[in-house]
Formats: structure tokens, C-alpha cells, sequence
């Protein structure tokens, strides 16, 4: 988040949440520009309908399992405006040789791949999103812009997604 400090002067208001507690006391003491909140493991946020043109998820969605996902794929979809943006990082190819061969098989056919998903939240659990899952799941609530295999900054082997909210009622 501190990298948006050049845009807090005078720009648009910068908001963050997180489920770790930690991350949010040093967040609230050293960045001053963000109104930062706790957020639970699961939904919801406490913003208002269509709050945002722009959220972004770096290695969030990377430690749910699938029906955790789709609960913050719901909520994030109502805190964005109509054809808002969502920056997401997810776990790819790049981060195949963390699982088992017979994980990377389920992944080479498309599926989500969820490990240790009794440990929600932590590091424990890993999920693995193959692009067509993203492409395909995913279209309920956005639509793939681009897809950036291991193109996360600062995450070099997780893939980059940039999403459009879909206008449709959800």
C-alpha cells in the first residue's frame, strides 16, 4: 500500500482491508493516508454498494479455499462500481513445483487446485488457479481484461489478472 502514497495528495481516497491483524496496526501507524479496516475471513466488508473503481487482491485469494473465493468474488463484486477494476495475484504454473505431481495433473485439466484448505487465511493453504478456471469460474462476477503469467511484481511467480466487474445484476 505505500506504494500509493504519491496519489493520496489531493487524488482519489485510498482504503485498505485485511484479515491480518497485525498487517492493519502497522498499516494504521506508518500510512497515514489509508483508512485502513480488519476485515474476518469471509465477507463482508463494510463498504457501501459500488464503493470502488479500482480494489486489488495481491496474494489473497492464493489461501482460500474455492467456497471462501467465491464468497469475496460476491462481495468484492458489490463494493466495485459497474465496470470497475479488480487487480488480482493468484498462483500459477509459476508455482507448480510447490505441489504434488498428482496436483499439477488437476491443474493441467483446468482445476482449482486447494491445499491444506482447513487452514483458511494462513499460509498453510494454497490454492492454485489455472487461467481456464479463472476464465471460466470467475466469469460470473468479472471478465478477464488481461492475464499476465508470473506477472506480479514483487510475487515473480505469481500470474497477474486484471478484471472488469460485469454490469449485470449478481
Amino acid at each position: 500500500m505505500r506504494q500509493w502514497q504519491t496519489l493520496a495528495g489531493g487524488g482519489p481516497r485510498i482504503f485498505g482491508t485485511d484479515y491480518n491483524e497485525k498487517l492493519v496496526h502497522w498499516c494504521q501507524r506508518h500510512l497515514s493516508f489509508v483508512d485502513v479496516q480488519k476485515n474476518e475471513l469471509t465477507p463482508p466488508l463494510r463498504y457501501a454498494d459500488a464503493s470502488f473503481d479500482l480494489c486489488y487482491a495481491v496474494s489473497v485469494f492464493t489461501h482460500l479455499p474455492e467456497e471462501t473465493q467465491d464468497e469475496w468474488l460476491v462481495e468484492l463484486r458489490r463494493v466495485i462500481k459497474p465496470e470497475g477494476i479488480l487487480l488480482v495475484t493468484l498462483s500459477g504454473e509459476g508455482d507448480l513445483s510447490r505441489v504434488r505431481f498428482s496436483e499439477q495433473q488437476r491443474f493441467g485439466r483446468g482445476e482449482l487446485v486447494v491445499v491444506d484448505g482447513d487452514f483458511a487465511g494462513t499460509n498453510m493453504c494454497g490454492a492454485y488457479h489455472p487461467e481456464q478456471y479463472v476464465r471460466e469460474h470467475w466469469a460470473h462476477y468479472f471478465t478477464v481484461i488481461d492475464f499476465l503469467p508470473r506477472g506480479a511484481k514483487g510475487s515473480p511467480h505469481q500470474d497477474l489478472y486484471v478484471l472488469k466487474r460485469n454490469s449485470d445484476k449478481y
